[in-house]
C-alpha cells in the first residue's frame, strides 16, 4: 500500500479535525466526511485501493462497521474501522484501528508505506 490520501467518516466535527491534523502532520491528504451519505456521494470515484476510515457509530442508528462490509463486498480493499471497543466479530480484512486520530494515523502510516 502507498498512498497520500485517506477518506475519513466520521460524525464528531472534532474528531474529524484531529484526524485532519494527525494526517497533514505526516504528509496525508485527508478527505473528511460528516456523514456516510456524503461519503456515499463521492464513493464511485475512488480507486478500490483508496484508503478508508470509519468510524463506528455515525449517528442516526448507522454502523460503521456494516458501511465497512458494504465497502469490503464493492472490492475496497484498505478499511479500517476506528473505534474504541472491542468487536469480535469484525472482517478480518477490515482493520481495527484506535479512536485516536493521532494514534490511528501512525498505524495507517506504517501500513502503507510498508511494500506489500
Amino acid at each position: 500500500m502507498n498512498a497520500k490520501e485517506i477518506y475519513i467518516v466520521d460524525d464528531d466535527y472534532f474528531v474529524g479535525k484531529a484526524w485532519e491534523l494527525a494526517a497533514q502532520s505526516l504528509g496525508i491528504n485527508p478527505f473528511i466526511f460528516k456523514g456516510y451519505g456524503d461519503f456515499l456521494k463521492i464513493v464511485d470515484s475512488l480507486n478500490l485501493n483508496s484508503i478508508i476510515v470509519s468510524d463506528n457509530d455515525l449517528g442516526e442508528r448507522i454502523s460503521g462497521i456494516e458501511r465497512l462490509k458494504d465497502l469490503k463486498e464493492a472490492g475496497f480493499m484498505n478499511l479500517f474501522l476506528s473505534s474504541g471497543a472491542e468487536h469480535k466479530n469484525i472482517n478480518p480484512k477490515i482493520h481495527l484501528i484506535p479512536k485516536d486520530p493521532w494514534e490511528a494515523i501512525q498505524i495507517i502510516s506504517k501500513m502503507i508505506s510498508s511494500p506489500p
